[in-house]
């Protein structure tokens, strides 16, 4: 008498592909998934590990990670053109923050709801922006850039902005697309 048990059926961990298991610890359809295995196993351990990191990240971190990347698209939007606040052109070309700053108009300590505000903030030289930093300046080269109406809308009371976790992620992944849209159209 033959026995009709059928045999399990298993689906493999690496390629999906159906495969008769031989015993509970069969988890892979053959030699070549068995080599691919580990490696598998490193890529979802690293994305466990990333979420996890995300997941643990306080409003201030999330909030410098936005302002790296918001500002790192200010200073690609503005390359080429001259320091906001004296009209100079810098020594060198690097806007990795070489020598240039993403200087606001608005400082985000006076209007840390503008932080974020791409008509508030452009490249900047460093000195400007640290030490010599003239309102007066800012305020003529900004109005010839946007306008003195915008000018004035910067200048006017705004309501406060009250970040969530996913407001920050989603900014920081917006500015860093943005910055490498603009980078790759200015190859």
């Amino acid at each position: 008498m033959s026995d009709s048990r059928e045999l399990p059926i298993g689906i493999c961990k690496v390629c999906a592909k159906d495969f008769v298991r031989t015993n509970s610890m069969h988890i892979v359809c053959g030699r070549v998934c068995a080599a691919r295995m580990p490696v598998i196993r490193r890529k979802d351990e690293k994305a466990k590990t990333h979420a996890m990191r995300e997941a643990l990240k306080t409003l201030p971190d999330l909030r410098k990670e936005a302002q790296t990347e918001f500002n790192a698209f200010i200073r690609a939007r503005d390359e080429g053109k001259p320091c906001i606040c004296c009209g100079e052109f810098p020594k060198s070309y690097s806007l990795t923050g070489g020598e240039w700053d993403a200087g606001h108009y608005r400082s985000r300590g006076a209007a840390i709801e503008l932080s974020f505000d791409e008509r508030n903030c452009h490249a900047q030289l460093k000195h400007c922006n640290r030490r010599a930093w003239d309102v007066a300046s800012y305020r003529k080269n900004l109005i010839e850039r946007i306008g003195v109406d915008e000018v004035e809308s910067l200048e006017g009371n705004h309501p406060p902005k009250h970040y969530t976790r996913d407001d920050l992620r989603a900014l920081r992944d917006y500015y860093r697309a943005k910055k490498q849209a603009l980078v790759k159209e200015q190859r």
